[in-house]
């Protein structure tokens, strides 16, 4: 395992000493490692929580039990009467309806609003929500079997999307070009969904977004825009992401406007969020799914070396009832690339990145495989082997280390004993 992370100890204002206090995380996938990483820092006891006991993340608690991330009962019996000042998720809505019974139950500051677990976990009840506060949404039909799909979509025109309701890391997301695939399409998304519900979505053209933002009483403390690069249909499929992203300042302002109200409309009062957003050629724009939670794909790390923001720190202390304030300290341009495999096979590494991170070409990276672990051919967030961090002063100098980057790094494999150098997608 390569890990190259950079924690700041010591940043932002704390209100009050966190040694002492217990924090647990639902939740240790390579998406969730940073929060581990910033508790141990504040001097907090974590508590790790994932059905898989050789989850990426748990040799970063303190503590670690190996139960569902879903059953909160479960949980709860595991943690006993003991003392626990706050519960965190990122970069998964699996675990929310949990951290909304467990900090109750357990008398947490940070609480989560039902309506807030709701829209995060159920794309669909998110639409509705859009809807009743004014937004435009997607057309969408929502179903358990395939004829309720061929029917409510028969008039539609292709291609469209279709996606299991419930569940994250784009799993089971689909453009479909051809109806002749709706049952294949409709029977994966199924397989991710917990629920067995599949919704189709309308395909909206435009560019694809992502909002992340940390709010105080409803309204964004720290607000940034990423532009998203997906994978090529028919997956959509997050890859890499540019911040800021390129917009004018009247649409981040409205972006900001619809967030302060799906804040209020989900009684989200203070916290991290994270949406995917699409504008279309019209500039109107489209709130596609959102998480009350910090983003997943590295994005909390991106925004630190673009801005210098606490942004997860600030997340793990709001857990446990404190306050750091999210504020930028700088403004660079900075960009990610995810290190993905078009292929399966045995993973041996990534070729030159010795030498790049030599010659201060990046800022910094992860890798989440050992040499000759095997990888997936890359279908979802789940399968990704790691990421890279970019940024310069100027637009025009992260476009060019970008392009460098992407030239000079490769995913090495080991496939039918040969091995492969294998081009950044």
């Amino acid at each position: 395992m390569t890990i190259k992370s950079i924690i700041k100890e010591g940043t932002g204002n704390v209100s009050g000493s966190l040694k002492g206090k217990n924090i647990v995380f639902l939740g240790a996938s390579t998406d969730q490692a940073s929060p581990y990483r910033e508790a141990r820092a504040m001097g907090i006891h974590s508590i790790g929580i994932d059905a898989n006991a050789a989850a990426y993340a748990m040799p970063l608690a303190d503590e670690t039990h190996v139960v569902s991330i879903r059953d909160h009962e479960a949980i709860e019996a595991s943690l006993g009467k003991r003392k626990i000042d706050g519960f965190y998720s990122q970069a998964s809505d699996t675990a929310r309806l949990s951290e909304y019974h467990l900090t109750r139950r357990y008398g947490c500051k940070k609480t989560v609003s039902i309506e807030s677990v709701n829209a995060s976990s159920d794309k669909a009840f998110f639409a509705e929500t859009l809807r009743e506060i004014g937004l435009p949404t997607p057309r969408q039909v929502i179903g358990s079997d395939l004829i309720t799909l061929e029917l409510g979509t028969s008039n539609w025109s292709l291609p469209f999307v279709v996606k299991p309701n419930d569940s994250s890391g784009s799993k089971g997301v689909v453009i479909l070009t051809s109806r002749d695939e709706l049952k294949t399409a409709v029977d994966n998304a199924i397989s991710y969904s917990p629920t067995n519900t599949v919704l189709a979505e309308e395909l909206i053209m435009g560019m694809h977004y992502s909002i992340d933002t940390f709010v105080r009483d409803y309204e964004p403390e720290f607000m940034t825009v990423s532009q998203k690069t997906l994978t090529e249909a028919p997956l959509m499929v997050p890859l890499h992401y540019v911040m800021p992203a390129k917009v004018s300042k009247n649409i981040e302002n409205r972006m900001k406007d619809c967030i302060i109200a799906i804040c209020r409309a989900l009684k989200i009062k203070a916290g991290p969020i994270t949406c995917d957003v699409v504008v279309d050629q019209k500039e109107d724009i489209y709130f596609i799914e959102m998480g009350a939670r910090a983003g997943g794909n590295g994005i909390s790390l991106l925004m630190e070396q673009a801005y210098g923001v606490t942004f997860v720190k600030a997340g793990v202390a709001l857990a446990v009832g404190e306050t750091i304030p999210v504020k930028a300290n700088k403004n660079r341009h900075a960009g990610l690339l995810t290190f993905v495999s078009s292929q399966a096979g045995l993973f041996m590494g990534i070729k030159n990145l010795r030498e790049l991170e030599k010659d201060r070409l990046i800022d910094r990276y992860e890798v989440f495989y050992k040499p000759k672990n095997p990888v997936k051919k890359f279908n979802n967030g789940a399968d990704k082997l790691g990421y890279v961090i970019v940024s310069d002063e100027t637009e025009e100098g992260l476009k060019k280390r970008l392009a460098d980057v992407h030239e000079f790094l490769k995913v090495t494999l080991l496939i039918d004993s040969v091995e492969r150098d294998l081009d950044l997608l």
